[in-house]
């Protein structure tokens, strides 16, 4: 089951001209989606300033590096972190991954 929303969703586009799509989760709070959505935000923000001295922002570097285009990204529900791929079928796979630990 997906419960990602289909009213929300945020297009970043980052230095090197790829965009991310930013999914939010149906079952997360609002306070989750703020808190994870201003820390990405940051991380974005240092990445233009070419500050890489955290994971994130050394994970944007590398997508400069490869000039992906197709980048999604989604809280990961478990830790509330956020979780970066490439194909919306590694997302799906991640989802239903996801549903499986809940039950």
């Amino acid at each position: 089951m997906n419960t990602q929303s289909k009213a929300i969703s945020v297009y970043l586009q980052i230095r090197s001209g790829a965009s991310i799509k930013l999914l939010y989760d149906n079952e997360l709070s609002l306070d989750v989606w703020i808190h994870a959505t201003d820390e990405l935000l940051k991380m974005v923000e240092m990445n233009y300033q070419l500050k890489v001295d955290n994971p994130t922002s050394q994970f944007l570097s590398s997508i400069d590096e490869l000039k992906s285009k197709d980048i999604y990204a989604f809280i990961d529900p478990l830790s509330l972190k956020w979780r970066f791929i490439y194909d919306l079928a590694e997302f799906d796979r991640q989802n239903k991954m996801n549903q499986k630990k809940k039950y």
